[in-house]
């Protein structure tokens, strides 16, 4: 936040009823856009947020960490390493697929995001950690979260002597209906 710099401005602020009169509040919102303030402020608190996520997970946050971390922790999605790569490289990032690939399977691995196996050729990383299952359409590619007490599994066989059940997710592929 920038100071305030004439006291005319601090009284015409003090005179405001914010319940009032939001239209002022919405004018000072739209100014505080278009100087590009409140977007950084997202921004920087998207990047704080992820640098903990890191170091939460024990994780170094290095720049390319931080960016790949931005793009899949900014809110819940499911992207694949080549659309990561391909957003990045369009917002003029300089990072290699390699490092995309490479930075995908440290954070699984450190459990920062989840895998999504949809068939052996094609893997998503899933920015919500929480255990719950998903849709996966065939026709778009695009996956959607099932909450997990939405599905039950029942008369799960017998297991193989000395193991025990480390994890259970489900992905439903579906397709779009076809026209009668």
């Amino acid at each position: 936040m920038r100071p305030i710099a004439h006291q005319s401005e601090q009284k015409r602020r003090q005179d405001i009823d914010p319940y009032r009169d939001c239209s002022f509040a919405i004018f000072t919102v739209a100014i505080r856009i278009a100087r590009g303030e409140v977007v950084m402020e997202g921004v920087l608190r998207l990047k704080a947020k992820v640098e903990q996520r890191l170091r939460d997970h024990r994780l170094r946050p290095t720049k390319a960490r931080i960016r790949i971390g931005m793009m899949l922790l900014e809110s819940p999605k499911h992207l694949s390493a080549d659309q990561i790569f391909d957003k990045l490289t369009k917002h003029g990032h300089c990072i290699s697929k390699a490092t995309v690939y490479n930075t995908l399977n440290v954070f699984a691995k450190h459990g920062v995001v989840n895998e999504v196996a949809v068939d052996p050729t094609r893997m998503y990383y899933d920015s919500t950690t929480s255990p719950h299952h998903h849709f996966y359409n065939t026709d778009t590619g695009q996956l959607t979260d099932i909450p997990r007490e939405n599905l039950s599994v029942e008369n799960i066989p017998r297991l193989p002597d000395n193991t025990e059940i480390e994890d259970l997710e489900i992905v439903i592929k579906i397709k779009n209906k076809q026209p009668s």
